[in-house]
């Protein structure tokens, strides 16, 4: 199915608002043993799908940044660029990104880059080819590039905080702050023994809450899931992201999370059911400022890891927002239909999960 472009800003809004200057980071050569061609053949398509309040160039990126900002000055006519966009994955190492971070992972991330005279974002796009190859990358390009020419309406997030629940002090404090919230994100974090959960976040609005399950720093797990079976039962309603994973780890600790009301992956698909659905993309995709995160986890550092968690609840929870506000216009009657239409059948495929399935082996082998 080919996704609509996002509609075109009525002109009466595009008077009120300011030229925007972008530079696009482009690949001029491309792979020709491969046959694939550099974004030069590509540019037109790119320039008919931006707003007419955007002044664009493409250039092909130089490999330091003392380099670029000056040619895309001269090539802006003099004006300083308000963004650059990187659609060439070997450009990529002008700006800091996560540990071990590919350029796919790290699409519509709104970056700062390396020098602090730069006053403007980096954002890493498809290569332009995708916009004749892959039915969502129109409507992708206009989306990140709107971040910039039209942000207002883009849901931005308050400053991420987060503590790590090691003492029985931090345990109250968490159980009464998550009493006061009417809304409750939670995740976990596997411990790679089967039905092994390494910790638990919840983010009540304010502070992730992260909760250590693998006995880190001689932490009690008894202690600690008993705190957490007192938190799932608070009235606040519960969101996840792809909530029915999570749910066989909670119960297989008799955590049973009463109000389990949101998915932010099943609203992710509700409004568009052939784009990616993971937590990293639908951040990018709904966060004004949103950067990727999700291998954080990896550097084999224990507070790196529970703060990967703690991002996790953070971003999930201000994603939901984000999906309920859409960016001003509120959620779309086809988008409620079809939340209420599959978040019902959330609770059979958990049962059935939990259940499994009886399986004669040797008539499967035969």
């Amino acid at each position: 199915m080919k996704l609509s472009p996002i509609p075109a800003t009525p002109a009466s809004s595009l008077a009120a608002l300011r030229t925007i200057n972008i530079a696009f980071l482009i690949d001029p050569v491309g792979k020709p043993a491969l046959g694939i061609e550099g974004d030069r053949s590509y540019i037109p398509r790119a320039k008919a799908l931006l707003p007419a309040n955007v002044n664009a160039v493409f250039i092909p990126a130089p490999s330091v940044w003392g380099d670029l900002r000056p040619a895309a000055t001269k090539l802006l006519g003099g004006a300083k660029p308000d963004a650059f966009f990187i659609s060439c994955p070997r450009y990529i190492n002008l700006v800091p990104k996560p540990f071990s971070a590919s350029s796919s992972d790290m699409q519509g991330s709104y970056l700062q880059p390396y020098s602090p005279e730069a006053a403007c974002p980096f954002i890493p796009i498809a290569p332009l080819s995708h916009l004749f190859s892959v039915p969502e990358a129109p409507m992708l390009l206009q989306r990140y590039v709107a971040r910039v020419a039209n942000p207002t309406g883009w849901y931005k997030p308050p400053a991420f905080d987060w503590t790590l629940v090691t003492t029985p002090e931090q345990r109250e404090a968490a159980i009464a702050a998550c009493a006061t919230a009417s809304l409750q994100a939670w995740d976990i974090e596997t411990s790679g023994i089967e039905l092994g959960i390494a910790s638990v976040s919840v983010y009540d609005g304010k502070m992730a809450w992260v909760f250590p399950l693998d006995g880190f720093n001689g932490t009690d797990p008894l202690l600690t899931t008993l705190c957490l079976r007192t938190i799932a039962q608070q009235p606040a309603a519960k969101i996840f992201h792809n909530g029915i994973f999570d749910q066989q780890y909670l119960l297989s600790y008799s955590i049973v999370t009463t109000n389990w009301l949101w998915d932010t992956m099943l609203l992710q698909y509700c409004y568009y059911a052939e784009m990616q659905k993971d937590l990293g993309f639908t951040a990018s995709f709904w966060l004004h400022d949103a950067v990727y995160w999700k291998d954080e986890g990896k550097t084999g550092n224990r507070i790196d890891f529970f703060r990967y968690n703690a991002r996790d609840t953070w971003s999930t929870y201000h994603i939901f927002l984000a999906q309920l506000a859409n960016n001003g216009k509120g959620l779309p009657g086809y988008v409620k239909t079809n939340y209420i239409l599959k978040f019902k059948m959330m609770f059979p495929w958990l049962a059935c999960n939990m259940e499994g399935l009886l399986v004669d082996e040797v008539a499967r082998l035969d």
